[in-house]
């Protein structure tokens, strides 16, 4: 099993946000870190300046447990500010950091078993992060966010398995219409949009619009579009 470690400034944050998130966790709940910046620290593709937190469990003990801990959170932990608390996650700032916390769902059956290697913080399985992203985001918000097309795409090409069965968390008519919003939106691209911070791959950063729709058109990136990539910057972080 690979080591995997949380570089930069978030390996300080996490250190001291993990103890304090732990303290009242129930024996029967897991606290696991997910989403982009478990996937930086997979692939290196990318940075990604947050924390976000998931809890397991029976639906009773994970709500007590969000309740008592973001209520104390600015006792136990110095430098947190922006506390923004609600009935099944919360967020809060810490340093320069935004951490978030929620209870959650499983959406797919893959075992968690990745640690941290400094903290021993379990890790998403790759899958589960992908199909959240999926579920939570593009189809509960319908938000397109460039990070998260580029991490799909980035998926499609370093761990092709997980992103093709991250797609079976949605219909054939849901991937349909990511397709054709993802259609126009390569013509006319949301404004202010956050920029995916230090792309390994940079032509696949500047084109991410057009590239993403490829991706969920045809379930799969050619490799050209790698070669070219690579070919033109080459592997700098």
């Amino acid at each position: 099993m690979p080591e995997l470690r949380i570089a930069g400034n978030l390996k300080e944050e996490l250190s001291a946000c993990l103890p304090v998130l732990s303290e009242n966790l129930p024996s029967d709940c897991l606290l696991v870190l997910g989403g982009g910046t478990v996937l930086a620290s997979r692939w290196e593709h990318r940075i990604s300046t947050d924390l976000n937190f998931f809890v397991y469990g029976e639906d009773l003990a994970v709500g007590s447990y969000i309740s008592e801990t973001s209520s104390q959170i600015n006792i136990r932990l110095a430098n947190v500010s922006k506390i923004n608390a609600h009935l099944r996650h919360f967020t809060f700032g810490y340093r320069e950091t935004e951490v978030s916390v929620f209870s959650s769902v499983r959406r797919t059956d893959t075992d968690i078993e990745d640690r941290e290697v400094f903290t021993g913080v379990l890790l998403e399985p790759t899958v589960e992060i992908l199909a959240k992203k999926l579920v939570g985001r593009v189809i509960g918000l319908g938000e397109f966010l460039p990070r998260d097309l580029y991490d799909f795409c980035t998926a499609s090409r370093l761990d092709s398995d997980s992103f093709q069965s991250s797609l079976k968390v949605v219909s054939e008519g849901e991937i349909e219409s990511i397709s054709t919003e993802l259609g126009g939106l390569q013509h006319a691209p949301p404004k202010n949009q956050t920029d995916i911070l230090n792309p390994k791959y940079k032509r696949l950063a500047e084109n991410i619009w057009l590239y993403t729709h490829k991706l969920f058109e045809t379930r799969a990136l050619p490799s050209y579009v790698f070669q070219i990539a690579d070919h033109n910057q080459g592997l700098s972080r």
